[in-house]
Order: C-alpha cells, then structure tokens, then sequence
C-alpha cells in the first residue's frame, strides 16, 4: 500500500501544482523562460505544456512583479517573445508565433525555388510524441521518419502537398502554406482510426495493422469487451474470432478447452490450447501433476481453474490472436496451436481520472427441461415393467410401491436457484507528456448456480507508469498485475434423471432421509454426495519492466524484464455426512498445494530506414525464459470427525505425492519488413529456440515463415479507374514453420522412484535398504514436432472502407506427432514417448465482414458476420497398418472421426434397436470398442466426425446520436452432438423429457412399426456405438445484448463528473436448436443467463 500511495502520489503531482493562489511574484533579470514557466506552476495550480522545439526561439525574460494576477503576469513575459499562449482549463499551452507575410511579387524568372527547412512535430492526443511517424511529400515523393521526441526536419517548398501516416491513426494531409514557412514549423495531432484495417494490432516485436499486414490477426478491443457480462475474458471472444473454437463452461472460474483452426495432436487428451500471452510474458505449461509426469497439464496456475480468470476483463485493453505462421513463427516451439496475446490497459495522459465502475450481475436458467410429471412418469415405468415381464417390488422398483403415487418434484427448480454477483472497479489514471500512470482495483464475487450457494471471489490489482525522457530519446515502462482468487465449489447431482416422486432430501425431523432408498445390499440415496465440496485459492502476481532508448536515429535498443510467480492451495473434501451410515462409509479427503515462478528477458535492437519510397524495418531480439513448478497432492482418509476433515494429521491413512517440473528455453529471434510505397509489403521472421525439454542432439530447433503483401488499391491504375466504390484491395499469402514442444518434462531422461509405476504405495524396503524401480524409459531420440502453415488472403474494402470483407484460405500440417508409443507389457510401461510419422492436415476458409451502414449525427447503424469452416485429415501415417494405433486412427479420415454401426429401424417383433450386418456374417455389432475396427470382422463401417461443419458469429450495434447505443452479438455451429435423451431410453427409474412424438410413436406390441424403441426397465435406448447416437446439434445463439445510456453533460456539470454511463448487459439470452436437451452445448446441465445492471461513473 506505501509503495501504490508513493506511485500515485508521484503522478498526481506531474498535473497538479502545490499553490491555490493565482496571483504572481517574480523577480528575475534575464533568466531563462523555463525558470519562469516553473514559478508561475509553484504557484498556481496552472500547468505549462510546450513541444520540446518550441523554446527554440525564446529570449532572457526580466520582470519585476510582486502579487500581478496571472493573465497580467503571462503577457508581460510574452510581450517581447516570438511565442503565444492560450489556456485551456487547467493547462497553459505554449506554442511559436504564426507570421503572415506581405503577399509575394510576381515572379522575375523560371528559376525554381529553394527549398525551406520546417520542422514537423507529431503526437497523438495528450501531447504524446510520435516516434517512426512517416512524412511525405506527395509532391517531390520523398519520405522522412520523425524521431523518438516526434520531430524530424525537412525540406518544402511553397504549395508542397505532405501526409504523415502512422499506424493505429488517419492519415493527415496538408499543404506547405506562407505561415507554415514563416513560422519554420508544423504540428498536429492524429486522430485515431475507427476503420477496422486501421485498427491496431500487437505482436511479438511490434504492432501492426489490416491496411499494410501480411498476417492474419484478429483483434478484440476493450470497448467490446466491456459490454459483455463475463469474468473469463474467453467467454467474451467466442464467436467473434474466425477460426477460434471455445467450448461452454458451467461454472465460471472453469477450466474451458480453447481450439484454433482444429486439431493439430493425434492424442486427444493433448493440450491444444493456444499459447497465452499476458504483456509479453506467456503462461507456463509444465507438467506438474503429482500423479505423473508424461503429459502437460492444462497452462495456468491450477488444473481445474482457467488462467484467464486471474485477469479482470476491464483491465484488458486488447486482446489479439495469432493465426497463420507469419504471426505465429516468432514464438518458435510454442507457436503451433495458435497465439493469444492479452495487452493489460496503461495509463493515458491527460488530467487525473478517476472511475468508477459497478455491476450487478442476476443470473438464472436459460431454459428448463419439460421433464415428466408425476402421473405420467408412473405410467411409462409400468408400461416398461410389463415389456420386460417384471414384477414390481419395493427393491427393484420403490418408485411403484413404496413411495408416495402422488408427490411430485420439479428436481431442476428445487437445485438450480437464481443467483446474484457483484463486480466493482475503481481506475485512477492520467500524467503529462513525459510521465503517465495508472491504478485499478478490482473485485468479483460471482455465485454458482451449480454450487449450491458457494461461488467465486476474486481481487485484482494493476499498477503502471510510464515515462519519457525530455527529449523523447529514453522510455521506460513499469506495470504491475496481481490477483487473488478464492473459488468453492459444490458436487453437481444429476438432479435431471431424479424420479418426479422420489423422497425429498430430508426427512419430518430434519435428518437425511436414507430410510426410503435402501435395499438389502446397498444405498441409492441420490444425495449422498451434497455435502461434498471442494476449494481452490491461488495468488499471483505479474511485474514488466521495459526500458527503451534511441541510440541515433532510426536506431533504438531496448530490454524487457517479465516475472511472475503464483501460489495455489486447494482441497477436495468427501465427509461422511450424506452418505448412509449403514454402508459403513468412509471420509476422505484431497489437499493440493502449488507454486511457480517464471521469468523472461529479451534484449532487442530495432532499426527503421526509409530509402526513397521503401521503408526497411530490422528488429531483432533473444529470449531466455525459466520458468518451474512444484506440485504437492495429500491423500487423507478415515476422519474420525468431519469436522476434522480439513486437517490430514487427524486422517487414519494418509499418502503424499509430489512433482516438480524445470524448464529453459533461449532463443534468438528477428524480423525484416519491406515496405515499397505501401504497396508491396515482404516480411521474413526466423526463429532459433534451445528447450531443455529435449535431449543432447535434439535440443534445439529453427522456424521461420515468409509474408507478402500487394496493396492494389495503392496502385495509380488503380487509383485511376473510376472505381470510387472500390476503395481499398489487398492480397496476401504467408507460409512458415512453427514447432510443437507438448510433451511432459524430463522425458528424455531416465528417473528412479522407490514407487513404481501406476501404484501409490511404497516398495517395502530390503535389508533395510530403500529399494529403487525404474519408473520412466529412456528415449532421448525424440524432438519437435513440426508444423508447416500455408495461406492466402484477400481484403477487400467498399464505400471508403466502410464495408470490409476479409477471406482466408489456409492449409496446416503437423508432422513428426509427439506422442505416447504404446510398448509391450515385458518392458514394464505401457508407453514410450516418441515421434510417430504421423501428418494432421487442417484444411480451412474464413470470412469476415464488417460494415459501417450508418454514420450520421444522429444515427449510426454496424454489422459484422464471420464464418469459419476447417477440414481435419491424417493425410499420412508410416506403419500405421503395423501400429498400435492402427484400429484408433484411419489415413484419410479425421482424427476426431470414429466408425459406427449402421441403424436401420426397430425390430417390429422385439421392439429393440436394429443395426445393419454389414460384413454377413450373421452377428450384428453393438456397443463401441474401438473407432476404426477391422470391417471384415466388425459391422461398424460408416464414419463420422464431430468436428463442426462450421462455425461463426454475428453482430450489430445501432446508436443514437453518441448518447444511446444497442448492441447485440450471436454465434451459431453446426455440428452433430450425442442424442442423450434417444439412447437414455424410457422405462427405467431415471425421468426424463418425453416428446409428443416418442410417446405417440414408440414400439407398443408385437408387430408395430414404430419409430422408438420399447419402454424397458432393465435397458437403455441401445443406440450408443451406432449412427442413430447423434443428433443435429446445429444452433443459434444470441449470447450478448448491451444497452447504454451516456448521462447529460449539463446534469454531470452539477455533481462534478466528466462522464456517465448506465447500461445493461446481457449473455446467453437464448438459442434456438433443433436439439432437445436442455442445452446442446452443455447437456443436461442448463445454460445460465446472466443479466448485469452497469454503472460507470469518471471523475
């Protein structure tokens, strides 16, 4: 807290002065104008602001003044100066006087005219320089490059017409006029872009955008990720990245699976997800789970928790994923499954803001199930009783005889109840020119339907500064993210299946009611498990430190420290309470502790050269990271008290694993860009990587990818061809390798354990020796797996670019598959991991569109669509007919295909399920053993694939004059997903949704020609294994809705405050499906809608 107090402190006095008064006293003869500048904001609270050229042709001031106010004072001092002032607020800005000349003589001769010399001077809003801004003179077609304090020199003449250009911003154009040579100067502030090909985005060593990129980057900007209700910044992407696949997570602190353009790993427990980049700094993953160490865990600080949830989403100011290999070859090993870069917010300069922003967030079921009623659940219980001849008796069927005929139950409204969050930020930011900060805090308690009143709470805290030497040479960058998260979770109960007449939890005296689910060898109480819960806190912490400095011109040298370290305790915990005491249960219990640590450190040299109309950028840079982990599991049982339960040194039996992982990675890295008159653009990337993950020989790795770009609309042909509709055409193609370092830690070493493989006990000890068994084999053959990405692209924009249209077309291959390789049972492990001569090919289109329909002072009216289609194909597999592998994987078939059987109706006599004999040979295959069966000897033959046919999303937003604005966002997919509900079946003690279509059509006698099966007590629908199992999953979903109000001026005028805004946001409102579970994305658990009521006040 002293050191947030110091730092705010600190830059709060770089905008406000120490005085109130605003009267002067001066006295001073022939001193400098700075000294004077320096009295007059020890005085008052008035701040000067001045480019660092302007004092250039300031004179000694003297002046005596004793208590002169300050208008008096400012022009006594200006009176013999060729500069001007103005005051604005709380800000004196000083700038040079514009002389207009007599009007010119005509001209004596033809003798062209000597070039003057001006200076330009560029910066964006809030007096920030303006480094590497590119000037031209469109009229003698030279370029200059502004240096890091945003000036540069250069020779004009009278009537020159100038653009400066920078990315992120609009192009400014002006004419040379009489003033400008005159007053030896220009200046200007950019105005930033709101073209979607302007839009800035970030990559490993620099930013980029549509309008001059080879790669394919998507980008979503705080401002839409403001709108939306999440607390996982992932929730908040899906749907608007073309390509990028996440999928549904009940709760929302939850690990979720994260997909881009496909599966690229033959195993398909692998991790796939892309790699997190949070400022520079990626988030490691080791494989640090205590029960072995042959694969990594999912990346963060906990296997059950995502690591995005660590970062408050209003602290986010851009998140940019990174597709094909020219965006992703400059993260070598780590690059193959795709990029994800998270840029945090920094401070702004300008005057002190403080905002404050509030949410109260209502959730509740999207949509419950129509789950059977009482009387009609009874009846097909009874009906299935009487197919299968059985008796009903208070053993087999309770629900028949021995409970109550008339009790209902709706189990979804009785568990599922309606929740409440809250959600609070409180930002204070601003600074000058040369120094800006920033300060957040935030807090979020969200509730989980799902777990019975216990939820999640998370603190966040972020810290930046930001500072610029005088003369703009030397920046320096600090920022500071930690968070502190403390979620709890309950066990979810299959409430779904629970009969509509099944006794209530409790008994009339308040005890469990176990007494009703009892038979002579067991317990089916349904709630044994309502007292079993589980916590998780983890606390971390992130510093980026970066120094950068303008050696010459051109010429600028850097470093960036990034550290992290996290801590993670958590506990899984299974009292006794709930469970029957007459089945001799047992408590037990689950504690996990964890910490880690990570650190990058890159060097970087960046040059920009500009020789005529080609613009020549250099950058290079070396990496080393470190980054370990250590994981500690306890396995406690046989509490003597629950009460107990949460200290293992009170358990009967306790067993301890551990685990800890190391790793290293050192890289050199570069980049060079070729820009010819912004219209024909190269970029060569090359990367080196060192991973202490692989062996002597194949330790290290080399990747690199090539882009290039044609500008068409830049082309005066084109320019030229009447085609004003037309305004912006671009095509591009990348190709490049990328690696793949997903395998588990240490593989290529052999390690000893006094604890064998797959066992928790100990090796009893021999002669009182400790006894050591090889638990790892050696393979110290095994390096990266490679990755080839081809694309190509086209841009295209209409109506002045407000119409974009963006297509991708790209083609991946990931050979040399790391993988676990299955070993004969003599060797004593069940795997090896090695490199199969395998190739996934992913095969894919994209299209995005944009437009801006409506753009007035009164309305404004956008839309977007995108949609995303990827072909999964193992084009290649060496030996595969000899493997393993060969009945889990088929050459030509996607690698999340699987072979069924065929169903081809119900058996009019038995009223069961048919399949298809498809080899003759009399026996019809049921059931599934493995996804490519041998066709002679098994009937399943006909393939399917999961993966979505295609997926995408789409947008609109309508405002009315700046001051309301509606917004609304959906995503659709169609896939095929499980039938649960056609192959549950009907009859036994489980309820269920029963259609008017299934009740009226399903097999009644001997002899009907029905659509389903028989009611059955003693079996499910039998579908499983079959094509019959899945169903159309396709869907559309409207998963975001904001409403915003801007607040009057005048009304904000009378309370003090700069701006507010009330909103209303809204997620997963509803989705329309042909599927007829509860959500085609979860199943039977139901999808949660989330209102938040918005206040966002700025002072």
């Amino acid at each position: 807290m002293r050191l947030t107090f110091f730092l705010l402190t600190a830059a709060l006095l770089q905008v406000s002065a120490r005085g109130l008064s605003q009267n002067i006293s001066f006295n001073g003869k022939n001193v400098a104008l700075e000294k004077v500048f320096a009295a007059v904001e020890s005085q008052t609270d008035y701040v000067f602001l001045y480019k660092a050229t302007a004092l250039s042709v300031a004179k000694p001031v003297t002046i005596n003044a004793r208590a002169v106010d300050l208008g008096t004072f400012l022009n006594k001092v200006f009176e013999q100066q060729s500069l001007t002032y103005k005051i604005i607020d709380k800000n004196i800005l000083v700038s040079q006087r514009e002389f207009r000349l007599a009007a010119p003589s005509p001209p004596v001769d033809t003798v062209p005219v000597k070039p003057e010399l001006i200076t330009v001077y560029v910066y964006s809003p809030g007096y920030t320089p303006m480094g590497s801004a590119t000037i031209s003179n469109l009229t003698d077609k030279r370029n200059y490059l502004t240096a890091g304090n945003g000036s540069v020199q250069v020779p004009v003449r009278l009537g020159d017409q100038m653009r400066i250009s920078y990315i992120g911003y609009v192009d400014h154009l002006f004419k040379i006029t009489e003033p400008i040579i005159a007053g030896r100067g220009y200046n200007t502030e950019m105005v930033l872009s709101t073209n979607k090909l302007d839009e800035v985005q970030v990559t490993v060593l620099g930013t980029t955008n549509k309008r001059i990129g080879t790669a394919n980057i998507s980008t979503v900007k705080a401002s839409d990720i403001e709108r939306e209700p999440v607390v996982n910044v992932l929730d908040a992407l899906a749907g608007r990245i073309p390509g990028l696949r996440i999928s549904q997570s009940a709760n929302t602190a939850g690990a979720r699976k994260v997909e881009l353009r496909g599966r690229n790993v033959l195993s398909e427990g692998m991790f796939t997800d892309p790699l997190y980049v949070v400022d520079g700094l990626p988030i490691a993953t080791l494989s640090v789970n205590p029960f072995g160490a042959d694969v990594p865990v999912s990346g963060g600080y906990s296997p059950t928790e995502s690591p995005l949830f660590m970062i408050n989403p209003l602290d986010i100011e851009s998140v940019d994923v990174l597709k094909d290999a020219d965006a992703t070859a400059l993260y070598g090993s780590r690059g193959a499954n795709g990029v994800i870069i998270i840029t945090t917010k920094k401070g702004k300069p300008g005057p002190t803001r403080f905002d404050v922003n509030y949410s109260k967030v209502f959730s509740g079921v999207q949509r419950y199930m129509d789950m059977m009623n009482t009387e009609k659940y009874l009846a097909v219980r009874k009906e299935a009783m009487l197919n299968d001849a059985v008796f009903p008796t208070k053993d087999n069927a309770p629900d028949l005889t021995i409970w109550d005929q008339k009790a209902y139950t709706d189990w979804q409204r009785a568990f599922f109840k309606n929740a409440q969050s809250d959600d609070v930020q409180l930002t204070v930011e601003g600074g000058l020119l040369m120094n800006t900060y920033r300060v957040s805090v935030g807090y979020t308690s969200t509730t989980e339907m799902y777990n019975q009143g216990k939820g999640n709470d998370r603190l966040t805290v972020g810290l930046s500064f930001n500072h610029r030497s005088p003369n703009g040479k030397l920046m320096v960058n600090l920022s500071s993210n930690s968070a502190y998260t403390n979620n709890e979770s309950a066990a979810t109960l299959n409430f779904f299946s629970l009969s509509p007449n099944a006794p209530g939890m409790y008994d009339e005296n308040g005890e469990y009611n176990f007494v009703p689910y009892r038979t002579p060898s067991s317990s089916t109480y349904p709630f044994r498990d309502i007292k079993n819960w589980g916590e998780n806190q983890t606390l971390k912490s992130q510093t980026n430190v970066g120094f950068t400095y303008e050696i010459v011109k051109d010429l600028t040298a850097g470093v960036s420290v990034s550290g992290e370290f996290f801590s993670n305790k958590s506990g899984s915990y299974l009292p006794k309470a709930g469970k029957d005491p007459l089945y001799s249960p047992m408590s037990m219990a689950f504690f996990g502790s964890g910490s880690g640590k990570s650190l990058l450190v890159r060097p970087s040299i960046n040059y920009v050269k500009l020789f005529g109309d080609a613009k020549v950028s250099v950058s290079m840079a070396a990496d080393y990271s470190y980054a370990d982990q250590d994981a500690v599991t306890v396995m406690a049982m046989m509490f003597s008290n629950d009460n107990l339960i949460k200290s293992y040194s009170n358990a009967q039996v306790v067993q301890a694993l551990n685990n800890y992982a190391q790793q290293k990675v050192a890289s050199l890295l570069a980049t060079v860009s070729f820009d010819w008159g912004r219209k024909y653009i190269v970029n060569l990337n090359g990367r080196r990587d060192g991973s202490s993950r692989f062996g002597s020989g194949a330790r290290f790795g080399n990747f690199g990818s090539a882009g290039v770009s044609w500008v068409l609309s830049n082309e005066e042909w084109f320019k030229n061809a009447n085609r004003d509709w037309w305004s912006f055409a671009q095509i591009r193609s990348t190709y490049g390798i990328t690696g793949n370092a997903n395998v588990g830690d240490y593989q290529y070493l052999s390690r000893w354990s006094n604890i064998p493989v797959a066992s928790m006990d100990k090796l009893p000890d021999y002669d009182d020796q400790t006894i050591y068994t090889l638990i790892q084999p050696v393979n110290q053959k095994f390096s990266w797996s490679s990755a080839s990405k081809f694309e190509v692209g086209a841009r295209m924009g209409f109506f002045n670019s407000r119409v974009n249209i963006d297509g991708s077309f790209y083609i991946n291959r990931d050979g040399k598959q790391l993988t676990n390789i299955p070993t004969s049972a003599f060797t004593g492990f069940p795997s090896v991991v090695g490199n199969w001569p395998a190739v996934i090919r992913n095969k894919g289109v994209e299209l995005m569109l944009d437009a801006m329909i409506l753009n007035t002072h009164t309305w404004g009216l956008t839309a977007s669509f995108q949609i995303s289609k990827n072909n999964n194909t193992l084009v290649a597999f060496e030996g595969l007919e000899n493997s393993p592998y060969k009945d889990m994987y088929r050459i030509g078939a996607s690698v999340t295909a699987k072979s069924y059987t065929h169903y081809i109706g119900i058996n009019p006599m038995k009223g069961t399920p048919e399949f298809e004999d498809y080899n003759g040979d009399g026996i019809k295959s049921v059931g599934m053993n493995s996804n490519f069966p041998d066709a002679a000897l098994d009937d399943h033959y006909r393939v399917i694939d999961l993966n979505p046919k295609y997926f995408g999303g789409m947008g609109f937003g309508v405002d009315f004059k700046k001051v309301l604005s509606l917004k609304a966002r959906f995503s659709f997919e169609n896939s095929l997903v499980a039938d649960q509900l056609s192959n549950a079946g009907y009859g036994t003690m489980y309820n269920s949704v029963l259609y008017q279509d299934i009740e009226n059509n399903h097999w009644k006698q001997p002899g009907d020609k029905a659509l389903y099966s028989k009611y059955s007590s003693v079996s499910t629908g039998m579908l499983y294994g079959s094509d019959a199992y899945y169903a159309k999953g396709a869907f559309l979903s409207l998963d975001n809705v904001s409403l915003s109000y801007m607040l009057p001026v005048a009304w904000l005028k009378k309370v003090g405050m700069k701006q507010g805004t009330i909103s209303v946001n809204s997620s997963k409102i509803f989705k329309l499906t042909q599927y007829r579970m509860s959500d085609v994305e979860l199943g039977t658990t139901p999808q949660i809608r989330r209102i938040a009521a918005n206040l966002r006040l700025s002072f």
